[in-house]
């Protein structure tokens, strides 16, 4: 098969694709004249609300942002504990700490979701919320995070950045608990040309906090009530995102297709724990192996480009650097970091490459 490189990231080959329709809502956008708090952004909040089954929804400049805007309306501040996966990317612990809130590491399943029996043992009298992710895209089972809310009295945060437009048992993602947030980060499947993120609540006093955080602390008539930042999403992007997400549809499908030819032909690799498709974003397509350096360099001598996500756990990249706990010794999330990689997994990818990456997969290991 004559394949020099399979792209692990799909931005060029969808620009490609929409580029005419793209540069048209950048001149629709421009001509305009309103680049900022547009109704391009007030639409796209109300479309996020409604595929996610939320009441509302506030556009921010990442979920970064929006993690910590979720946190300080929550009124988490110095000297609360906030139970956090020991898996995922730093912003979702880096969110507690600039809220001077510490940072308790929780173990997770074989998949690198909180283990929520663990959590439960780790809630006491400073508990004050949970941030909990849907690692990869594959989302955590709502009854669990139910149960949990029902046995503790503190605020649950979804980051659920991997995981725009699925559902488990009827249940859409960003609609658990809380408060939730999703990004449009360009590394994620619905991606904004930059940054940008929506944070999203059924709580009216919620979202209003969010939007003061957003925009320097000004409340509706102007006032300045509090600190807060300049997290606002662009016009264009609002724009555009609207555009991508109205494509997630047949986007979804292509993922899904892709991840039904690696689990069926990929050998002598360990696929993390398989669920039903549609709940599971496909975000990242990530196995296990045994001899991952290896591996991967053979992957990349061959043109196959692959990541690692994550190779160190929340708690170890931190610990030294701030305060933060732990529940146990994290081992399953400290054993995943050792072995994980994540393989190409984007709806522009051609059918000969899907099959080149699987052939170099079952070669390599």
């Amino acid at each position: 098969m004559n394949i020099e490189k399979v792209p692990y990231y799909f931005w060029k080959r969808e620009y490609e694709e929409h580029r005419e329709e793209y540069l048209q809502i950048c001149d629709q956008v421009l001509t305009s004249g309103n680049v900022l708090q547009s109704k391009e952004v007030h639409d796209l909040e109300v479309l996020i609300a409604t595929e996610s089954r939320r009441k509302y929804s506030a556009m921010v400049g990442s979920c970064t942002d929006g993690l910590f805007f979720s946190l300080k309306s929550l009124g988490i501040g110095k000297g609360d504990e906030v139970l956090v996966p020991n898996i995922s990317f730093v912003a979702t612990i880096g969110a507690i700490i600039r809220c001077g809130a510490i940072p308790v590491c929780i173990d997770t399943h074989e998949d690198g979701n909180i283990n929520f029996d663990k959590a439960s043992l780790s809630v006491g009298e400073k508990t004050k919320a949970m941030i909990f992710v849907h690692l990869y895209g594959k989302l955590v089972d709502p009854n669990v995070v139910t149960s949990f809310l029902n046995a503790h009295d503190i605020a649950i945060v979804e980051d659920a950045a991997q995981a725009f437009g699925v559902k488990r048992n009827g249940i859409s993602a960003g609609s658990y608990g809380t408060i939730s947030c999703f990004s449009f980060d360009p590394t994620k499947i619905i991606a904004a040309a930059g940054s940008g993120g929506a944070v999203l609540t059924d709580d009216a006093p919620l979202l209003d906090s969010i939007k003061r955080l957003r925009y320097h602390g000004f409340d509706r008539d102007r006032n300045w009530v509090q600190e807060g930042g300049n997290s606002n999403l662009s016009a264009i992007n609002a724009a555009l995102l609207i555009s991508k997400i109205k494509k997630n549809k047949k986007w979804k499908i292509r993922r899904q297709e892709i991840a039904t030819y690696y689990n069926e032909n990929l050998r002598n690799v360990k696929i993390l724990p398989a669920v039903k498709f549609e709940e599971h974003s496909y975000h990242k397509y990530v196995i296990k192996v045994q001899n991952r350096d290896t591996f991967m360099k053979s992957l990349i001598e061959k043109g196959v480009e692959c990541k690692i996500h994550y190779n160190r756990t929340l708690y170890d990249m931190v610990v030294g650097k701030t305060e933060v706990q732990k529940h146990d010794n994290l081992p399953k999330s400290r054993q995943m970091c050792k072995e994980v990689v994540s393989l190409p997994m984007h709806p522009y990818l051609s059918d000969s490459e899907i099959q080149y990456v699987t052939e170099v997969c079952n070669a390599s290991v």
